[in-house]
């Protein structure tokens, strides 16, 4: 959660390793990696969580 919440702030931040104004578009495949992989991260977690819930959903019926 705290690596998911630092990738969020890094995108919004305005203070980049790679600037834009500088860079073009150079300067946006650092965002664009870190919004790549906050995408990937929030869905395997997405995953666990609803295979969670089924599992003690299970538990608790069963």
């Amino acid at each position: 959660m705290l690596a998911m919440a630092a990738a969020a702030a890094y995108v919004i931040s305005p203070v980049d390793f790679i600037p834009e104004a500088v860079f073009l578009v150079f300067g946006l495949v650092d965002d664009a990696v870190m919004i790549t992989w906050l995408a990937g991260a929030v869905l395997s977690e997405t995953t666990r969580f609803l295979e969670w819930e089924k599992q003690r959903a299970r538990v608790v019926v069963g």
